[in-house]
């Protein structure tokens, strides 16, 4: 049997969104790398650009090896409304690809996340598909500085990212729900997601560094994060989908 999954129970979703999983296979898994690339490039993301929910897929890599997790999907969502539709929720886990035709959770560790749209900055018009290197940044801050981490993106650091070489522009989102394994005992994932994208012409190297200068603003945001999840991804392969902006 796979592992049991948490679901989302809570009210009806509407508007823009964001698909997000993460994942790396589990130790010992019957299934290789090449193999699980396959499966997801022709089969699972082939299967969730059909449901006609999505406008823009894209699986990416980690540029940092130490990475636990370095396959990242992102699935750009028009109106979160579709993941309630039957089309999605009978997406299927198991394949004859698979060793057995078995379920993927048998053989991978997938995180998976439900945002809800917050706030696009860029300087001029660009191509809605993912670009090809996103920097991935989540946020868990501390209770009651949740509006100071909002207006610190909003009045400093979204213009303050926009210097950096290569860059094209800033989407931010807020977690709705997590889909992950039900005894899975790593901490929740934190509430607050910024992508930042660029061109091929960036100069971000392989792990998440400050910006400098560093401004008092950004020393008290960082200090009341309860916990920071960052890193730093290749695009690799990206699907176009039915949704429309």
């Amino acid at each position: 049997m796979p592992p049991t999954r948490t679901t989302y129970n809570g009210p009806a979703l509407s508007g823009p969104g964001l698909i997000m999983s993460q994942s790396r296979l589990k130790p010992k898994s019957l299934l290789s790398t090449s193999a699980f690339n396959k499966w997801y490039n022709e089969v699972h993301i082939p299967d969730m650009v059909s449901t006609g929910i999505c406008s823009h897929a894209s699986r990416l890599e980690c540029v940092d090896t130490d990475e636990q997790k370095p396959y990242l999907a992102l699935y750009k969502i028009q109106d979160l409304s579709g993941i309630h539709g039957d089309k999605f929720r009978s997406i299927p886990m198991t394949h004859r690809t698979l060793p057995g035709g078995g379920n993927i959770h048998d053989m991978v560790e997938i995180d998976t996340r439900i945002y809800e749209w917050v706030q696009t900055f860029e300087k001029g018009p660009h191509d809605e598909a993912f670009s090809p290197t996103v920097m991935v940044a989540s946020m868990a801050p501390q209770p009651g500085t949740e509006q100071d981490l909002d207006a610190w993106y909003r009045d400093e650091h979204n213009e303050q990212m926009s210097l950096e070489p290569g860059y094209i522009r800033t989407v931010r989102y807020k977690l709705i729900h997590q889909i992950r394994a039900s005894d899975d005992t790593s901490p929740p994932a934190p509430s607050f997601l910024a992508l930042h994208e660029f061109d091929v012409s960036n100069k971000l190297g392989k792990k998440v560094v400050p910006l400098e200068p560093m401004s008092g603003w950004t020393k008290r945001v960082l200090q009341s994060q309860e916990r920071v999840e960052a890193g730093i991804f290749k695009n690799v392969k990206s699907w176009k989908g039915d949704a429309r902006p």
